[in-house]
């Protein structure tokens, strides 16, 4: 997993970034591309003001409306939007969840963190972190927070916290991994 981590900084550490979430949305597709977002600013020379960090997605769940306001969160909704050098791909299993123009993502490097089965997706991407064991996606993301030693701020551990309890509904189906991110 370190070997994972390494990689995954050195993408984190570019300063054009788009965190592209699935049609309509949820709250773990959101909380996940928030928490990307921070560990993205956490490695950044660069003021967060003057790197160019975006969460995109063709829609967003009224559900996750109401997650992103009360985090005073902001996120592009567009189709097709512009793609830059990486493009993160956040709780997507298959490139048919997402509005984008498909030569343009494959001039980009594009990385995958999800937690559903492995698909053909994965031959788009440069790198992808996929784990079927977890429940969620922000799970995921959470781990890496814990792995990096870094300890987000409250708003992003809500936004991770919303996303665990939904996929999970409300920790009904959670794992032990799922309580030990808590």
């Amino acid at each position: 997993m370190k070997k994972k981590i390494e990689i995954l900084k050195d993408y984190l550490k570019n300063d054009d970034i788009i965190f592209l979430c699935h049609h309509n949305a949820d709250p773990d597709a959101v909380g996940a591309a928030i928490g990307l977002k921070q560990l993205a600013n956490s490695f950044s020379k660069k003021k967060s003001k003057e790197k160019n960090l975006k969460i995109s997605a063709d829609s967003v769940s009224k559900l996750s409306r109401s997650i992103l306001k009360e985090l005073n969160e902001k996120i592009e909704i567009i189709e097709y939007p512009k793609l830059p050098k990486t493009v993160f791909l956040v709780d997507t299993s298959s490139i048919n969840q997402v509005t984008v123009n498909s030569e343009e993502l494959t001039n980009s490097d594009v990385i995958l963190i999800d937690h559903h089965k492995k698909t053909d997706l994965i031959n788009f991407c440069k790198f992808y972190i996929v784990d079927e064991n977890s429940t969620s996606t922000c799970e995921i993301v959470a781990n890496l927070f814990r792995e990096m030693k870094i300890y987000p701020p409250k708003n992003i551990r809500i936004g991770l916290l919303c996303g665990i309890l939904y996929d999970t509904k409300h920790l009904k189906i959670a794992k032990e991994s799922t309580f030990n991110i808590l």
